[in-house]
């Protein structure tokens, strides 16, 4: 099944905006009566049949429009942007393929790049639901400095995921809220402060495995697991 991205989509719309008419019959080669889906990012599939393939306003006719319930836990992977662009965008496309519900650029003290480029980053998290058929987009939300965010968290689940050498508590052994917020650091992890400020403040220290993971691995780890409990 092929899947388009339009945010404004309702029972009544009846075409696709240019570029992605252009997709649907140049690179996926759509023709009339063809069947594909809608989606508007925010729970609702718009499933159609192709009238008109042309490439700059196709028609369609709706004949059935389905709400999916938002699943959860709703989970809030809080990463650090990290120094290559392309590792954080691996990062977020894969999280926006197994439906994380919100991502915030986290800014920590050995944060070494910490201006993002917001409309790549849109881009992608569209191409990747559209590539799943994940009906939510995710929130990307505004870039935020550590401090302000673990005094202003209110998930009822918090976990931070680091690389010292202490007690950590495995995933598959605990039990969680209906709203989790992860914590991911940058490259060179966490400062010690700042991991013991997590911990006074009430995350709790997880383990991801034996392995050292990069911080986009470690990100899409949490993903999966939280994506497989669904």
């Amino acid at each position: 099944m092929a899947y388009f991205f339009l945010p404004e989509c309702t029972a009544g719309t009846t075409y696709l905006p240019p570029d992605e008419s252009r997709h649907a019959v140049k690179s996926l080669r759509l023709r009339s009566n063809d069947a594909f889906s809608v989606l508007n990012g925010k729970g609702d599939v718009f499933n159609a049949i192709l009238k008109d393939a042309n490439e700059k306003k196709l028609s369609f006719h709706i004949e059935k429009v389905l709400h999916v319930d938002q699943k959860f836990p709703l989970l809030n992977i809080a990463i650090s942007p990290l120094k290559f662009n392309d590792r954080l965008e691996l990062f977020v496309e894969k999280a926006s393929e197994m439906g994380v519900h919100a991502i915030t650029p986290l800014i920590c003290s050995r944060t070494e790049k910490k201006q993002l480029n917001r409309a790549r980053l849109e881009r992608v998290m569209i191409a990747a639901i559209k590539q799943s058929g994940n009906p939510y987009l995710p929130i990307l939300n505004e870039p935020v400095d550590f401090n302000t965010f673990i005094l202003s968290d209110k998930a009822s689940s918090r976990l931070i995921a680091h690389c010292e050498e202490t007690q950590k508590n495995r995933l598959t052994e605990m039990q969680f809220g209906d709203k989790i917020s992860v914590l991911i650091g940058p490259e060179g992890d966490f400062s010690p402060e700042e991991t013991q400020m997590a911990i006074d403040s009430g995350y709790i220290p997880i383990t991801l495995g034996n392995n050292t993971l990069r911080a986009e691995s470690a990100g899409i780890t949490v993903c999966a697991y939280f994506h497989l409990l669904k």
